[in-house]
């Protein structure tokens, strides 16, 4: 019974894979930071890459490949220092996402990510050592709601970073502690390669 149920499950899958793109906004990253610097209270960017869905019935699954891009401007003023800086990130991140579809076109979901982030830093010689410390990549999770249509589809997912890109910096002998949890609005319109019924035209 239990294979019967397996294959029976199976074949209502629905398997999609495409491409998607969009914008995003991120919320300042360094807010434990903010005693000596000023940021753009927001900063956009764009992002694009592969998608895939695997669907039964209600329930989808949904692994991401994408690559995103933004930049943010940063004042710092601080004792024997006077400074603008300009960082540039460019992101990979690999979200998981668990949809929920109903009313036939509407779908909400949740689910983990990993984000690799790649900056560079311009600006006084102080910021080479934060670009050089900056951990490899961060844990983090988003929430999602978004609408199906013919071929494509429109997301608009927060996601809300865990793990830390950076703990703290030293300027002038100071220990500055950082709250580098970056927060990311992405709103993303794709289009998928398959048929989104599984069926041949």
């Amino acid at each position: 019974m239990a294979t019967l149920i397996s294959i029976s499950g199976l074949s209502q899958r629905v398997f999609n894979i495409g491409f998607k793109a969009g914008v995003n906004m991120h919320s300042p990253a360094f807010s434990d930071f903010s005693s000596i610097q000023s940021l753009k209270d927001n900063y956009w960017g764009f992002n694009l890459g592969l998608s895939t869905r695997f669907r039964i019935k209600f329930v989808s699954i949904q692994p991401e490949f994408l690559f995103s891009y933004s930049s943010t401007e940063v004042q710092v003023q601080d004792t024997g220092i006077d400074d603008v800086v300009k960082g540039k990130f460019s992101d990979i991140t690999i979200p998981l996402m668990i949809n929920f579809h109903f009313l036939k076109v509407m779908h909400a979901g949740f689910g983990p990510l990993y984000t690799f982030q790649f900056p560079t830093f311009s600006g006084s010689n102080h910021w080479t050592e934060l670009k050089n410390n900056f951990n490899a990549g961060s844990f983090g999770a988003q929430v999602g709601l978004g609408v199906d249509f013919w071929r494509m589809y429109i997301d608009v997912n927060y996601q809300i970073g865990i793990g830390k890109y950076k703990s703290n910096m030293v300027i002038n002998g100071n220990t500055y502690q950082l709250d580098s949890r970056p927060n990311v609005l992405w709103v993303t319109v794709g289009i998928w390669f398959l048929n989104p019924k599984g069926k041949k035209k």
